[in-house]
């Protein structure tokens, strides 16, 4: 890289100075770091924000199985709300995605049909909580267990009572059991594939 030097001269003592000049290709070289500083910069707060959004406030998930048929089916896709159970607490009805307590790796989706203290009985596939019949509108006759008959039990605090919408095939807290506050995801919310049926999901 050229450099000047040149002498000056002051209170009579002579002294030496060096000024370094930059080339055209230098600059350019400097220009390109900046640049692709600049986009380091803003991919990172990319990856941050998606990071957050996806850990804290929304996630999208695909359906795998029948159980949820024929609310969600099979191949179809929801976003589901992570933040709302931040600050409420999850209501009979519910869609809810969750880690499955026997295996947290897998995720599954279930309605929440009791809560925390709830008393919960079947007879002849009809539901009872706290002695009251729930009405299911969501669930055909013919994806209910007419034969189906569980004894009462109450839901420990801190958990839930979940069933899939289709009763004859859904794995749920009636071979399982109880699905603990921890291991709830967040509360499925809205359909966004296939794109003819997007909306919301209830």
């Amino acid at each position: 890289m050229p450099q000047i030097l040149r002498t000056t001269v002051g209170d009579g003592i002579e002294t030496v100075s060096s000024e370094t000049t930059s080339s055209p290709r230098s600059s350019l070289s400097s220009s390109l770091k900046r640049e692709i500083l600049e986009f380091a910069k803003t991919m990172a707060y990319f990856l941050v924000i998606f990071y957050c959004t996806r850990t804290l406030v929304i996630e999208g998930f695909e359906i795998e199985g029948r159980s949820m048929e024929p609310t969600i089916f099979e191949g179809e896709r929801v976003l589901v709300l992570k933040f709302p159970y931040y600050f409420g607490d999850i209501e009979r009805g519910d869609l809810v995605v969750f880690k499955y307590p026997k295996d947290e790796k897998r995720r599954f989706v279930k309605r929440a049909i009791a809560v925390g203290g709830d008393l919960v009985r079947i007879d002849g596939g009809t539901v009872y909580v706290n002695g009251v019949k729930v009405e299911e509108d969501y669930v055909p006759d013919e994806f209910l267990r007419h034969a189906e008959h569980r004894d009462e039990l109450r839901v420990p605090e801190n958990c839930y009572f979940v069933m899939g919408d289709h009763r004859n095939v859904s794995s749920d807290s009636r071979s399982w059991g109880f699905v603990p506050r921890k291991c709830i995801i967040g509360k499925a919310a809205l359909r966004f594939w296939p794109p003819q049926k997007v909306g919301v999901v209830e």
